[in-house]
């Protein structure tokens, strides 16, 4: 019994290690297991939605109304955004605290075309139609008969060209909703008039479907012009009146007197009432083919002329206060023969 006090005191140490090595062995247990913080997803990442670089307060979902594609993402912290297009949902890898913009766009914009004096398609003054996002639009777009180019201009300063070759609108890489108006204005056009063997050469202007005229004459020993005109225009030539009625086209006209043997013919005033006098030029003029006559005639007061060449027109009839009337017949190249009857003024 002896060894007794020394077994206890063992029993003790022993008890006591065994303890202490239980204690540390849980304590490292526990240091062991990482602190895991309780925070929700949508605490840790900020979405942003934009819409044609709009900020909007949802993610755009497509309708039967408005149809949208995605664009792109950008994330702060090393995130990325994967988006399935065909369930229109997306993934958010490596989620840290921060933020992600995701980008949208709408896929077709409408653009809206008016056309003044011309026709959309060959139908329509006004059309509107849909273009994909960054692809081009095109119409064909013809001006009325009488009509050209004039100008194009769209909203936003957008640029548009048009063809005039094939009559073509472009609108290249369309990326916002567009509005153009196209203008065509009345031709501006010219008719060019040459004159051999005579005189009266003269470039004539006017608007698509006006008239012009004028007068040419023939050197002495010229006459019955040869008459020429670019461009199907239709021309009269009536006493040396060169006439289009409907300029349709530009176009240069050859006028070309020729060499013909001299003749004569009769300008004459076959009746007079007693209440007009002949101030100048007789009543019987021989004339030399292609030469002019001349005639002046004064109605008493009260009265005014009126003269029937049988359907020959004067070239010009130069009107005075008085009454008195000059009459000219230019390049005579036939025989002329004048009525002349009075009109009471009261």
């Amino acid at each position: 019994m002896k060894n007794k006090p020394i077994i206890v005191v063992l029993s003790v140490m022993f008890v006591i290690s065994t303890t202490f090595f239980l204690l540390g062995f849980v304590n490292r247990g526990k240091s062991s297991v990482p602190t895991i913080p309780n925070v929700v997803e949508s605490e840790l990442v900020n979405y942003e939605y934009y819409l044609d670089d709009a900020l909007v307060e949802e993610m755009p979902t497509n309708s039967e109304d408005n149809e949208y594609i995605f664009t792109t993402s950008e994330c702060t912290n090393g995130m990325t955004i994967e988006f399935n297009e065909e369930t229109w949902n997306y993934e958010t890898l490596n989620k840290a605290k921060g933020v992600c913009k995701l980008y949208f766009n709408t896929k077709n914009y409408k653009v809206i075309i008016t056309a003044a004096n011309g026709l959309i398609n060959e139908n329509d003054t006004s059309y509107t139609f849909d273009v994909e996002r960054l692809t081009n639009g095109q119409l064909k777009i013809t001006p009325n008969e009488g009509y050209e180019y004039s100008n194009v201009s769209c909203s936003n300063d957008k640029e548009a060209i048009y063809d005039v070759s094939t009559n073509t609108l472009s609108i290249n890489s369309v990326s916002e909703n567009i509005a153009c108006k196209i203008d065509f204005t009345v031709k501006n056009l010219t008719a060019e008039v040459i004159v051999k063997n005579g005189d009266g050469t003269a470039i004539l202007n006017a608007k698509y479907g006006e008239s012009v005229q004028t007068v040419v004459k023939a050197d002495d020993g010229y006459q019955k012009p040869t008459i020429a005109c670019s461009n199907n225009q239709v021309y009269t030539f009536e006493n040396n009146k060169f006439s289009i009625a409907k300029l349709t086209e530009n176009t240069k006209c050859t006028i070309t007197f020729n060499r013909t043997p001299a003749s004569t013919y009769k300008l004459m005033i076959n009746q007079i009432p007693e209440q007009v006098l002949i101030i100048s030029g007789n009543k019987e003029q021989i004339i030399e083919a292609g030469k002019d006559g001349k005639f002046t005639l004064k109605p008493q007061e009260g009265y005014k002329v009126k003269l029937d060449c049988n359907g020959v027109k004067p070239s010009d009839e130069k009107l005075e206060l008085d009454g008195t009337t000059a009459y000219t017949f230019l390049g005579v190249n036939q025989n002329i023969t004048c009525n002349v009857s009075v009109e009471s003024l009261f």
